[in-house]
């Protein structure tokens, strides 16, 4: 998501993210605020005042949600979100009415318009990594995005624990199952920062003690 000037973003409620300047878009982790059925993406811009006789104002965003099957869903900003100039009481809540709000005006496809190509800082991304063979793998990611790790015993129980590098926190460890190929995707937390994670095989923790 990225706003010309600034925005702030919810999901279902729940405050996930801000940025400025829209040559900086914004990528947020937001698979712990959805739900099953109706969700709700509520997001707040503010075009900042400029010593310019022009100064458009927009926004473009979009999300994308990946299923355990098919293709990716891709919702994408348009002329069927609505807007206000206004705020209202509950306005970013699921519950709330917008059928009195204006539709979105799309004044430019991206690329196109007053702003071009917006690019990520960091297009490419690459977590750092070390384990005990397959028995044990620690990852930390610099930025708060989802890790394919592979090398994995196949069809297995893994052990998956989070931490927080910033708090300290650990987060309740679950069970996983690596697929076919020895792989498993670790979704980031929805912090917003770094992290680390740890893998721990079922089979190795039966046997010795192991993370606690």
């Amino acid at each position: 998501m990225a706003a010309d000037d600034k925005f702030t973003v919810w999901l279902n409620g729940k405050r996930i993210g801000d940025g400025a300047g829209w040559k900086s878009p914004g990528r947020f982790e937001v698979t712990a605020a959805l739900k099953t059925g109706r969700n709700i993406l509520a997001v707040r811009a503010e075009n900042a005042p400029a010593p310019v006789t022009l100064n458009p104002a927009g926004l473009i965003a979009s999300l994308e949600i990946e299923l355990t099957t098919g293709a990716p869903t891709i919702i994408r900003s348009g002329t069927e979100w609505r807007v206000a100039k206004t705020e209202t009481n509950g306005w970013h809540e699921v519950g709330f009415d917008d059928s009195g709000w204006a539709p979105a005006l799309a004044t430019a496809h991206h690329g196109e318009g007053p702003w071009g190509r917006l690019e990520e800082n960091e297009p490419y991304f690459v977590p750092y990594a070390l384990s005990i063979s397959d028995q044990l793998r620690i990852i930390y990611a610099l930025t708060a995005r989802p890790v394919l790790v592979s090398g994995l015993s196949r069809n297995s129980k893994y052990r998956f624990t989070q931490f927080d590098p910033v708090t300290g926190e650990r987060a309740k460890a679950i069970e996983i199952t690596t697929d076919a190929d020895g792989r498993f995707r670790c979704l980031a937390p929805a912090h917003g920062h770094d992290w680390v994670a740890a893998l721990e095989s079922k089979a190795r923790s039966n046997s010795r003690p192991g993370l606690r």
